[in-house]
């Protein structure tokens, strides 16, 4: 007893302090960022409660703009956090293969990173979770407004009408460009907009799982953390697939507003060059 006493404490005098202060540097700043992160995904909670009950249009603007604002505000901050994580990691792997006493401290200091990977993975996934929450929310918004039109009269319930939104998500915003050239250039924009904020939150994702699966070769195999990492990295991919195929409808969305634009342009050179030619007609006969 006496004997490992000692080693323990060799082995504690062993440690880089300033490596130690370095790592805690890094632990502060990702739980800073990650506190970002969990106070936007509350507050995205908060809005998609008021965006399921306001009634008026322009709350409803108000809202889905700040969303917007958060959905940026946490990426920025998940992806601050993924670089220090990645940094950390790095780090350690190279004490590690110092060995001496910066092997040491990186074995002391690793339990702390892998504390900060979970709660990464579980920021993102809340985070994640949040945005497509309030994301159902803004299609039944849209559906419920889509009610106003009489090209929707057709279809008996909501639900069918969410339904036929889900398999051509073009279909509302096709009621909308029948009207006027200027619905048609803000159903593009409106369509690019969202394939954006989608290949973000894809890109969010597919980081996490790119992170847990390059830090599992840092802990053992058989442990509780490697299972907790494994387990996330399946639920992102889960959401990375179910992301992809939104992606998909929001691109699709986003071509067919385009090719409506260049048959407008069409129609509208082609009135040109028969008002030409007519005007041409007239002054030629005079």
């Amino acid at each position: 007893m006496a004997s490992a006493g000692a080693a323990g404490g060799a082995a504690s005098l062993e440690l880089n302090s300033e490596q130690i202060k370095e790592f805690d540097t890094y632990c502060d700043r990702v739980g800073a960022q990650l506190d970002t992160t969990d106070r936007a995904t509350k507050r995205m909670k908060e809005l998609t409660r008021g965006l399921d009950i306001s009634t008026e249009r322009s709350d409803g603007a108000k809202l889905e703009a700040e969303a917007k604002r958060l959905v940026a505000e946490s990426h920025k901050a998940l992806r601050t956090a993924k670089g220090i994580l990645s940094g950390m990691k790095t780090k350690a792997a190279a004490m590690e293969s110092q060995g001496g006493a910066s092997a040491i401290t990186a074995r002391v200091c690793l339990p702390r990173y892998k504390a900060l990977l979970q709660r990464f993975i579980a920021a993102t996934s809340a985070s994640q979770q949040a945005k497509m929450a309030f994301k159902d929310v803004a299609v039944g918004r849209m559906v419920s407004q889509a009610r106003m039109m009489k090209q929707f009269d057709h279809i008996s319930t909501d639900e069918e009408l969410r339904d036929e939104w889900e398999r051509d998500p073009d279909l509302i915003t096709k009621a909308i460009t029948r009207t006027t050239h200027g619905s048609v250039r803000s159903a593009y924009v409106q369509a690019q907009e969202k394939s954006m904020e989608m290949k973000e939150l894809l890109r969010d994702i597919e980081e996490v799982s790119k992170m847990a699966a390059e830090i599992a070769e840092l802990v053992e195999a058989r442990s509780e953390t490697i299972q907790s990492i494994v387990g996330n990295v399946d639920m992102a991919n889960d959401y990375v697939k179910q992301g992809e195929r939104s992606l998909e409808k929001g691109l699709n969305s986003m071509r067919a507003a385009r090719r409506r634009m260049c048959c407008f342009a069409i129609i509208a050179v082609v009135v040109l060059l028969i008002v030409s030619g007519v005007i041409g007609g007239v002054l030629g006969g005079a």
